[in-house]
C-alpha cells in the first residue's frame, strides 16, 4: 500500500465501516512525501476499531522522510507519526537563507 503524505488533514486514508483485520503476515507501507508531511496521520479509520498485531505492518520512508517503525492503535484508528529527516531542515534553512540575501 502506498500513502501519500500532503499534510495531516489531506492525505491518504482507508475508511472501514467495521473492523480492520490487520493480516497475519507482513503488510509494508510506503509513506511518500506529497507536501509538508510531518505530523501524525490516519492510515486506517474504522467505525469498530482494529484488530491485530501492529508489528505485522512494516512502514517503508520515502527518503527525506522517517517516522514510527510500526503504526499504532488510538481509538478505533491506526495511526503513524511522521518527521522530516534532519537533513531536510538543513536544505530549507539554506534555502531560506539565500532566498534572504537576494
Amino acid at each position: 500500500m502506498i500513502l501519500r503524505l500532503v499534510g495531516s488533514s489531506s492525505s491518504d486514508i482507508i475508511n472501514i465501516d467495521g473492523t480492520f483485520n490487520i493480516p497475519s503476515g507482513v503488510m509494508t507501507v510506503k509513506a511518500i512525501n506529497a507536501g509538508y508531511p510531518e505530523g501524525t496521520y490516519i492510515i486506517v479509520a474504522t467505525t469498530q476499531g482494529v484488530i491485530g498485531d501492529t508489528n505485522n505492518i512494516a512502514m517503508n520512508y520515502e527518503s527525506g522522510l522517517t517516522g514510527d517503525a510500526h503504526p499504532r492503535i488510538e481509538g478505533n484508528n491506526l495511526v503513524v507519526d511522521v518527521v522530516p529527516e534532519p537533513a531536510v531542515f538543513t536544505l530549507l534553512a539554506l534555502l531560506a537563507l539565500a532566498f534572504i540575501r537576494k
